[in-house]
């Protein structure tokens, strides 16, 4: 129900507790204190996170490989959400996480309003590495900028893994040195996507392919 209790959680996911189940009862405002994001390599967040619609205001992440709200996620679904602040990371960026990890996750009806920057950077996630089973986002929208310097996109910045994104929506700016795209910024080569029933209205600037 406030900051204190979502900064125990990453405290707990952080230090290796598995098998999470969480939701928000109310909306929290982080007041742009530095963040610690919920999950990191080894100590991903597992299990499922419900925002029961609230927002999670005045985030602040920098200086961090994995930023987002959550860091590093793995089997996880998260739900419910929308994030307001800052995300700007040193490699993988995310509004709701950084790095999707291995296995399946899902992202639904996430709302990311947060200015997110990084290498990879994505409005929901930063980058995908799920294999062999599907990585979905499905009724999420992003409506901040998002800028990296490799790969920028409005769902997802880079994907080397199976993804699914469905119902989602775009009006952020997206900029990228590089790649960068409405939706996804940009592929691995064992990479598969399947992108329906959503739209892009924000501008797209790339500097190699948009």
């Amino acid at each position: 129900s406030d900051g204190e209790h979502l900064a125990w959680l990453a405290q707990q996911v952080n230090e290796g507790t598995v098998a999470v189940c969480a939701e928000l009862t109310d909306d929290i405002d982080l007041g742009n204190r530095p963040w610690t994001p919920i999950g990191k390599d080894l100590h991903e967040f597992q299990g499922s996170f419900d925002g029961n619609g609230c927002t999670v205001s005045g985030l602040n992440v920098s200086d961090t490989e994995y930023a987002g709200l959550f860091g590093m996620v793995k089997n996880a679904v998260i739900e419910n959400l929308i994030v307001q602040g800052t995300v700007d990371g040193t490699k993988e960026a995310g509004g709701i996480a950084g790095r999707v990890k291995t296995t399946d996750s899902q992202f639904i009806n996430c709302g990311n309003e947060a200015k997110v920057s990084g290498e990879y950077a994505g409005g929901i996630v930063g980058s995908n590495f799920a294999y062999g089973i599907t990585c979905s986002v499905k009724g999420c929208y992003n409506t901040g900028s998002v800028s990296a310097t490799e790969r920028a996109g409005g769902m997802i910045g880079y994907n080397n893994g199976q993804i699914e994104v469905q119902d989602c929506y775009n009006t952020g700016e997206i900029k990228s040195d590089q790649y960068a795209g409405g939706v996804l910024g940009g592929a691995g080569g064992t990479m598969s996507a399947a992108i329906s029933d959503g739209y892009n209205s924000g501008k797209v600037t790339g500097g190699g392919e948009s």
